[in-house]
């Protein structure tokens, strides 16, 4: 595999399309404008048939042979071969899905696992904390040790991460020694989702979805499909009650990081300058 190069801080901030879109004077984009996009040319005529036929699309596309002996060659670790082939397959399969959406990146080899690294350190914050990433990497990047700590566990690449050094370039400095035990400790931590975080990531991305207007699955609907047993909640009360608290955490979720864009900016303009 190729190794990655940058910062898994400016990776996120991409993903969210910080730093990429270029918006008119005096406006911001609001935090996962570029999924917004996403999911707007994703929504149209979109059913149970034509998803069908898109999977099946897909598959076709995963299983031809080029495909093979582009994944042969890249567990070879020659990417130089891999790049161009890659991106006319995965614009292929993006095609399929979301016509007419562009990444605002070149579709290469390393480009899709920072975004797949990016991705997994979202769904782990979110799980675990209920708050955005881009939340903690503003809060980090003003001196919050929490913040530092919480995006540690998260991933380790956060040690060695522009949002972050400060705060650890100054404990380590004024031996604080109080921090650095809790930095050994974050280090060691390995996150691991329960099934009731699975079912949380599932809640914000119905929700994410109720917010451009489509329709979701009614909460007797939602109770069948999750918990057709009955033994993650205690009745329907309780599953009911979990949904709703998890609705207000992600309208609060959003709204914090889209307080935080004008820290976020700023970070992300010092940051990349100064990575490039």
């Amino acid at each position: 595999m190729p190794q990655l190069k940058g910062h898994l801080s400016l990776w996120i901030c991409e993903v969210h399309g910080l730093g990429l879109v270029r918006q008119p004077p005096g406006q911001n984009a609001p935090i996962g404008s570029l999924g917004v996009e996403a999911v707007q040319t994703f929504t149209p005529e979109t059913n149970p048939e034509t998803v069908r036929q898109k999977t099946a699309d897909s598959v076709a596309i995963a299983s031809d042979r080029e495909v093979t002996r582009l994944l042969e060659t890249l567990k070879q670790g020659d990417t130089t071969k891999v790049n161009k082939n890659f991106e006319k397959t995965l614009q292929k399969a993006m095609n399929i899905w979301f016509p007419g959406f562009h990444l605002p990146f070149e579709l290469s080899v390393a480009n899709l696992l920072k975004l797949i690294r990016a991705s997994r350190a979202l769904f782990i914050c979110i799980a675990l904390y209920g708050t955005h990433p881009l939340v903690l990497i503003a809060r980090a990047w003003r001196g919050e040790k929490k913040a530092v700590l919480d995006l540690v566990k998260v991933d380790k690449l956060f040690l060695q991460d522009p949002c972050t050094q400060n705060v650890i370039r100054q404990a380590a400095l004024q031996n604080d020694q109080e921090f650095l035990v809790q930095l050994a400790n974050a280090q060691k931590y390995q996150p691991a989702l329960r099934s009731r975080d699975l079912f949380h990531l599932y809640f914000y991305v119905l929700f994410f979805w109720e917010g451009l207007g489509q329709s979701i699955p009614r909460i007797n609907e939602l109770q069948r499909l999750l918990d057709p047993r009955g033994t993650k909640y205690e009745g329907p009360y309780a599953f009911e009650r979990d949904l709703q608290r998890r609705r207000s955490e992600f309208w609060e979720m959003l709204s914090d990081g889209d307080s935080e864009l004008p820290s976020l900016r700023t970070f992300y303009s010092s940051a990349s300058q100064n990575a490039s």
